[in-house]
């Protein structure tokens, strides 16, 4: 009796545990990271641009591979003067780097693969207004009279970047970050000056 006792407890218990309820699917968080990537190209004529570019990495050990239509946004604002911005509603025309097919809308993403997208800016508002003309204070650059520089502006640069319907927003910046407007190379006799450059002749 105590051996048939002991056997239906064994089945009891197995039966219970059967019937407890498995946790519900949960996707995995912080499946991918991202990082912007900056800068002002300027002293290869004719580009003048702010540029932004996103770079999303897979963190997960897997890959994915779905539907996607790149749905984001890229906002640069105006530090000093937050009202005065540039917003840029970002699709698969911003793709730069990815697998992509454009057929089927599928995007590949493989581990330790990454996806960029990104966007040029040429200093015009959400307003329609020329910040080179309404923001930008320029004084002369003192190694090349005739050619002009604006004294340091700083940008505040953020952005948002929904990959797959099942993952969340991938969130970016804000990044600060400082530029010196350059309008035009001046008289052939200048030395060719880079974006980056610019700042430390008129500070």
């Amino acid at each position: 009796m105590g051996f048939l006792k002991y056997c239906f407890l064994m089945l009891a218990g197995l039966s219970l545990s059967c019937k407890e309820p498995l946790p519900a699917y949960r996707d995995p968080t912080d499946l991918f990271s991202g990082v912007l990537r900056i800068g002002y190209l300027y002293g290869t004529p004719p580009a003048n641009i702010f540029r932004v570019q996103m770079v999303v990495f897979n963190d997960f050990d897997e890959t994915f591979e779905g539907r996607t239509f790149f749905e984001g946004t890229i906002e640069i604002v105006l530090a000093r003067k937050p009202e005065v911005k540039k917003t840029f509603f970002l699709s698969v025309d911003n793709l730069i780097q990815g697998r992509y097919n454009a057929g089927s809308r599928v995007l590949t993403f493989n581990p330790r693969d990454s996806v960029r997208l990104g966007v040029h800016w040429e200093f015009i508002d959400d307003r329609g207004v020329d910040l080179r003309e309404t923001e930008f204070s320029y004084r002369s650059d003192p190694t090349c009279p005739g050619r002009r520089i604006a004294r340091e502006e700083a940008f505040l640069v953020s952005g948002t970047l929904k990959l797959y319907n099942r993952t969340g927003e991938i969130k970016f910046g804000p990044v600060l970050f400082p530029i010196c407007h350059v309008p035009n190379q001046g008289p052939s006799s200048c030395v060719t000056l880079w974006g980056e450059e610019a700042c430390g002749l008129v500070r």
